[in-house]
């Protein structure tokens, strides 16, 4: 008994810090810094790694990705500084509906007017502020945000002679977007790619997964999408993902050809993150033919942040709720007993039943605990 309230003291004291650090990496996300102009009317309006993206047209401007709840006001200085009207951003699209790129959508809207054109699969959730997400679910919740227009695989989007393809790329999110845009600089047309996320969030299963059974269905669609795209202008929903900030610095002291012409980083990021997922999803596969472990072991669904070596095994029945630190214990009851307590009488919330060679076993949820370890680019 000791050292189990031993092993749950060690859980919180991270899950504690595992928070703090999550805070300290958010904050550093969203610094702000100088707007510049990337290809023809496209510029960079974001922060240090929450990107955003302007197209400026005569028409009016479309403005790609929000950020959490407090970056709408560096996106309208970004806008102002570069000498342009934030009012007349007329239409606001997302990469994916997470709290860290769509949470300033409601105050954006509020502020500009634009109308709000989101993806199937993502559209309810920008809805619902967050509820329903496959893998936060309202835990980072944040202000809803009416959608004007669901979008489709393969719809366009035009204001003022710009047209923007959305392309459905899921796994990240249900509707997870990477938008494309022909860009002419110096007689040339060059395909500008913003990438939603080919990242898989800590704790996300993609096997068994019964909030998301297609997802890796859908990631494996994604990475096809993504190959076949030309991909010369190299962006991304973080501005870490494409190096941002060094080929900013390139392009301000004038090198050219542009860096953010990078089909090279664009083909190396998608093929790095394909063996990623191909990596994960084998790992999965091999571990659900393993044996299960025996009665009495303590499980547990703890990030790898957390839990570096992983020497606690998912609780299965968790799904993708890997945000939180579950602690389970097994206790062996008689078969046929559903009940819901221990054996030695204490109550417990039943979480799961295994069936072992006519043994009955149940999975008791000692405690939840908050949120896991932010992971760059994870979101």
């Amino acid at each position: 008994m000791m050292h189990s309230l031993c092993f749950l003291a060690v859980l919180l004291l991270a899950a504690s810090a595992a928070r703090a650090q999550s805070t300290e990496t958010f904050r550093s996300w969203n610094q702000p810094v100088e707007p510049y102009r990337i290809m023809g009317p496209l510029y960079y309006v974001g922060a240090s790694d929450i990107a955003a993206f302007l197209l400026a047209t005569p028409e009016g401007h479309v403005l790609i990705n929000s950020g959490f709840e407090e970056t709408p006001p560096l996106i309208e200085a970004s806008v102002r500084k570069l000498g342009f009207r934030y009012e007349d951003v007329k239409v606001l699209l997302t990469s994916h509906v997470h709290f860290d790129h769509a949470a300033g959508h409601a105050l954006v809207r509020e502020h500009t007017g634009a109308r709000v054109m989101v993806m199937e699969g993502d559209d309810d959730i920008l809805a619902g502020g967050g509820q329903g997400d496959f893998r936060f679910d309202g835990e980072y919740s944040f202000r809803p945000c009416p959608v004007d227009r669901v979008l489709h695989d393969g719809d366009t989007v035009a204001l003022g002679g710009l047209t923007l393809t959305a392309r459905r790329t899921p796994g990240h999110t249900k509707g997870c977007t990477t938008w494309t845009i022909d860009l002419v600089e110096g007689g040339r047309t060059y395909q500008a790619v913003v990438i939603c996320s080919m990242s898989i969030n800590p704790g996300v299963r993609l096997v068994k997964n019964p909030r998301y059974p297609g997802i890796a269905q859908d990631y494996a669609r994604t990475f096809r999408t993504l190959e076949g795209l030309r991909g010369e202008v190299f962006l991304g929903a973080h501005a870490s993902l494409y190096d941002a900030a060094a080929k900013a610095q390139r392009l301000r002291a004038g090198e050219r050809p542009n860096p953010f012409v990078d089909p090279a980083g664009y083909r190396r990021a998608v093929r790095e993150a394909r063996g990623r997922f191909e990596e994960q999803l084998a790992r999965e596969k091999a571990e659900a033919v393993a044996t299960p472990p025996a009665a009495g072991r303590v499980l547990a669904d703890v990030p790898s942040a957390v839990d570096p070596r992983g020497r606690y095994v998912p609780l299965a029945d968790r799904g993708s709720r890997g945000s939180q630190i579950s602690i389970a214990a097994k206790s062996r009851i008689r078969p046929g007993h559903s009940g819901g307590e221990h054996a030695d009488g204490g109550a417990a919330k039943q979480s799961g039943v295994d069936r072992d060679a006519g043994q009955g076993y149940i999975s008791w949820s000692i405690v939840t605990l908050e949120r896991a370890v932010a992971q760059s680019h994870g979101f």
